[in-house]
């Protein structure tokens, strides 16, 4: 893993826990709209498109609705 994609997924978890977790249902949204083509990220933020932020975004979200 590479500094950046460890930062930023560091950076979401830490951004969730201080809005109450509320942070990644918008995240999951993103990295869908990517991984369908209808978004483009700038460069830094092209581990939102990948597998492990998929994976990580829809477990923290399935999580977040469970706890609801």
């Amino acid at each position: 893993m590479n500094a950046e994609l460890i930062f930023g997924l560091l950076l979401g978890i830490g951004l969730g826990a201080a809005c109450g977790f509320r942070v990644f249902v918008p995240l999951l949204m993103i990295t869908i709209g990517v991984r369908a083509g209808h978004l483009e990220l700038v460069w830094g933020f092209e581990w939102i498109g990948s597998d492990l932020a998929l994976i990580m975004l829809g477990s923290a979200t399935v999580l977040e609705i469970v706890a609801y």
